[in-house]
């Protein structure tokens, strides 16, 4: 039992985020005005993006939400535990924060109760500066990287056009 103990405790401290990606977790009732972007803790290992996708829209929240990043552990290939979401305004944030806070995922059985807060980065513009430049060279799989959603909730290819027009400017500059 003491070597489960030991396992689990250490699968905890590393699915653990950075202290400065979230704040305390949220109180349903005092969700912040502004705050459009949430992070997801204790999200069970086993769970893949698409799988954490299906449930979000299987509970209402399809075309709501613009960026999505479930960040994954390249060893272990399951996730770290936490995800990231900006959703079009505060409000459908706040639908979340009441429709997943304190709950269980259902696809698999877990213990793990779910914990929303709002993130410290704030903002669609704020995510992908901060996720989707930095990761979109270094990832290969696409479900592994931040995602980005039109407004109709289809799963939008910038970040693939970005990578595109930085190799066509490498192309211009090594031709010239």
């Amino acid at each position: 039992k003491d070597a489960v103990a030991a396992v689990a405790a250490a699968a905890d401290a590393a699915s653990s985020p950075d202290e400065d990606q979230a704040h305390a977790p949220a109180d349903p009732g005092k969700w912040p005005e502004d705050a459009t972007s949430v992070m997801l803790r204790n999200i069970p290992n086993r769970y893949t993006a698409e799988e954490l996708l299906a449930e979000m829209i299987a509970a209402g929240f399809e075309g709501s939400f613009d960026f999505f990043y479930l960040p994954i552990d390249f060893k272990t290939k399951r996730n770290r535990g936490y995800s990231f979401i900006n959703f079009l305004s505060s409000e459908w944030a706040a639908k979340f924060v009441k429709a997943f806070h304190n709950e269980r995922l259902t696809r698999y059985t877990t213990q793990k109760i779910v914990e929303v807060s709002p993130a410290v980065t704030q903002g669609f513009e704020a995510n992908v500066a901060r996720y989707v430049k930095k990761d979109a060279q270094r990832i290969k799989n696409a479900w592994f990287r931040p995602m980005i959603f039109g407004p109709n909730g289809e799963e939008d290819d910038e970040s693939d056009e970005a990578d595109e027009d930085e190799q066509d400017e490498e192309r211009t500059s090594t031709e010239s």
